[in-house]
């Protein structure tokens, strides 16, 4: 049975983990914040943590490559479901500006 009190990586990040040189884990306390790892994208350097619930959400820190920086916040899922909108943001297809 599986314990409902922590949470680690789900087997669907696998190849994407392996992929962006990222650490996997498992048996985090839930409601612990995890530092997953960096990665650099196009000209940005990208740190990636999650918090888990069982359910993770993740929070990815990018800085670009002019020094600026923005941070995205996910509801819960799969680090996959959101990596496109990362790759988006970093080669700048996607852009959200606080009006």
């Amino acid at each position: 049975m599986k314990d409902l009190n922590t949470y680690g990586t789900y087997p669907t990040d696998y190849d994407l983990f392996t992929k962006l040189g990222l650490n996997k884990f498992k048996e985090i306390p839930n409601w612990s914040s995890v530092r997953v790892g960096k990665t650099t994208l196009f000209e940005c350097n990208i740190e990636i943590w999650v918090e888990g619930c069982p359910a993770q959400f993740w929070t990815i820190n990018i800085e670009f490559g002019d020094g600026s920086k923005k941070r995205v916040s996910t509801g819960s899922g799969t680090l996959s479901e959101y990596w496109k909108s990362i790759e988006d943001i970093c080669s700048g297809c996607l852009v959200v500006d606080i009006i």
